[in-house]
């Protein structure tokens, strides 16, 4: 992502932003996506995975310690 320049993420469902837990700083998480598609399809391709991609992102970040 960001190959071409600055990309604006937009999530498809509403949340919240929590304050860090006492005790915890950040961290700095990176997760890089890979869609196997022609730059046509890609915007597609990417909506038909997004639960996938979500889970897999949230999967990733329970998996990260400090």
């Amino acid at each position: 992502m960001g190959e071409r320049g600055p990309e604006l993420f937009v999530p498809t469902a509403a949340g919240t932003v929590l304050p860090t837990p006492a005790g915890r700083g950040s961290r700095d998480v990176r997760v890089s996506i890979a869609v196997n598609a022609s730059a046509e399809a890609a915007p597609a391709a990417l909506a038909r995975s997004s639960r996938q991609v979500a889970r897999a992102v949230k999967a990733a970040l329970a998996g990260v310690e400090d």
